[in-house]
Order: structure tokens, then C-alpha cells, then sequence
């Protein structure tokens, strides 16, 4: 079968675009009734290394899931689409965004766990309401919290993120994170200072656009830790009341630190936000002005 061309490696911040249909077959899922359609090109980022896929329509008809298997990606429809027709794909930006939002903040805590502590993430998971990553070594709150914080300093210093295709040669000298032994060409995600690892997600452009990072949770696992975190607008959303005072969701930490985190809410702000509550993006993010992302902006 001929393999779907990515063109989410081309352009994280597509939205539209049109696709020729390959297949389109009837699929049964207990009670209910799909259609597993293939194009030659494609938008949609599939579920894979850990990430949830994304979100959207195509020809206006809700795309339920979104599969890869041997560089072929699967777009389960609620209803089908005609074989050999060109059809039009729209991406949810809203869940596209905040996935990179958590995706790019994910990278930079790897990072510094691997470069401060010598630890591997092991572990990795990207829901639409959590991120946790598995390390296999133990790390103290104190040791959370410093992370937690040059994280985010990190992100107020707006670095460009840079993804590149390097050559078999060029992979043999480049010292990069990767959990698993990848067959054929390894896409490369650097956060200059931060971070070098094969990743096959979507990312920000620069590390501004996460907007925080904040953890959620530490626990003990497989002789390791496991840390929960939230990035960006999921992780305003819920500790913003209406005039807007944020509270921190953490574990314990040293006296200070949250104050310094709330310090880059204020920041994100500044960098983001309209007077009055409103998104002001920065033409590389899509323009927002109501809902969740107004209430980050402390909005109503």
C-alpha cells in the first residue's frame, strides 16, 4: 500500500488541506460502525510515540480516530468517502496546539532530568487531560522543583525549537535522546541548551508558545518516578478563578518556588494576552478570544 505523505512534518501550524482517497472500507467495532479511510496526504498527526492523534473533520464528516502502521495512516470516519474523490481535511487547532504546547514542554524536562541527573525517560504519555513520564532513577521534590523551574525559564526565554532530517552519517556523531531503535530516516527535534531527541510530533516553534509548565503530581514507580504535568492553556484551565488568582496544583516544594512559577503566568501573559482577557497570538499561533484560553488570560 503506498505510504501517506506527512504534511504535519512540513507544517505543524496547517489546519486545511486536500487529499486524494485511496481506500475506504466499512469497519465494526462492537456496536459501532466506522470507515477506515487512507489518502495519499495527510494533516492529521496519528496516535503514536505516546500522543494522542489529533483531532478534526474531513469533507465535514468527524474523523474518529487516526492510526500509523508501517509509515501508513488510517483516518477512521463516521461516515465514507467516495475512492478516488479529492477531499478537504480540517485539523481541530484548539487540541493540535495544546498538544505541542505539552509535547515541546515534555522535551525540555526530559532534557534537563537526562543532563542534570543522568536519567532516562522511559516512559511516555499524552492524553488530552494529562502528560507523565517515566524516569529510571529517583528524583527528590527538591530535585522537581529545580527541573520545574528552569523549565520554565526556559520558556520564558522563547528559543527557537529546530527540527531537522539529518543523514545516517550525521546520527552516528549526534548525541540525542531516543527511546527506541528507529528503522529508516529519524526526524530531530533540538531545543538549543536544552534537549536533543528523535521525535516524530508535532512541535511550537519557540518555546514561548508553551506558555508553563506546571507539576502535577510525583510518584514512586518501577524503582523510578513517575511525574505528571500539564503545559500552556490546559495548565491554567481549572486554577484560574474569576479575578483571576492562579493556585498551583503541586507536591510540597522549598519555600518560593511557587511564587517563582506564578511569576511565569505573569509573563505568559504579557506576552500573550490582550487587555481585557483576550489571546492576542503572535502570528504564529491562531488568534483566540473566548473560552478556556480567555480564562488563562484571566477573562471572564
Amino acid at each position: 500500500m503506498e505510504t501517506t505523505k506527512k504534511l504535519y512534518d512540513l507544517d505543524a501550524y496547517g489546519t486545511e488541506f486536500e487529499a486524494k482517497v485511496l481506500t475506504c472500507e466499512e469497519v465494526k467495532k462492537k456496536d459501532t460502525t466506522g470507515y477506515a479511510v487512507t489518502l495519499d496526504q495527510t494533516l492529521f498527526f496519528p496516535e503514536e510515540g505516546g500522543q494522542s492523534p489529533d483531532q478534526g473533520t474531513i469533507n465535514g464528516i468527524s474523523v474518529l480516530d487516526v492510526q500509523i502502521k508501517k509509515d501508513v495512516i488510517t483516518h477512521t470516519l463516521a461516515a465514507p468517502v467516495e475512492v478516488g474523490s479529492t477531499v478537504k481535511g480540517k485539523i481541530d487547532w484548539k487540541h493540535r496546539f495544546y498538544n505541542m504546547q505539552q509535547h515541546s514542554g515534555e522535551h525540555i524536562f526530559s532534557g534537563l532530568v537526562h543532563s542534570r541527573f543522568g536519567y532516562e525517560n522511559v516512559g511516555f504519555h499524552l492524553s488530552d487531560q494529562t502528560v507523565t513520564m517515566d524516569f529510571n532513577g529517583v528524583l527528590s521534590e527538591a530535585d522537581v522543583a529545580e527541573v520545574e523551574y528552569a523549565v520554565n525559564e526556559a520558556i520564558i526565554k522563547n528559543i527557537p525549537i529546530e527540527v531537522t532530517f539529518p543523514t545516517k552519517e550525521e546520527l552516528e556523531t549526534l548525541d540525542y535522546r531516543s527511546k527506541i531503535e528507529i528503522e529508516g530516516q529519524v526526524r530531530i527535534v533540538t531545543i538549543p541548551g536544552y534537549d536533543v531527541c528523535a521525535c516524530c510530533a508535532p512541535h511550537v516553534k519557540r518555546t514561548g508558545e508553551i506558555g508553563m509548565l506546571k507539576v502535577l503530581n510525583v510518584q514512586s514507580y518501577k524503582g523510578g518516578v513517575r511525574i505528571s504535568i500539564l503545559c500552556g492553556f490546559r495548565a491554567f484551565v481549572g486554577n484560574v478563578t474569576s479575578i483571576g488568582i492562579f493556585f498551583p496544583v503541586r507536591v510540597p516544594r522549598t519555600p518560593g518556588v511557587s511564587e517563582k512559577s506564578g511569576g511565569a503566568l505573569g509573563t505568559f501573559r504579557k506576552a500573550f494576552c490582550q487587555p481585557g482577557g483576550t489571546w492576542r497570538g503572535s502570528g504564529q499561533v491562531k488568534e483566540y478570544e473566548s473560552g478556556d484560553e480567555g480564562k488563562a488570560c484571566g477573562g471572564k
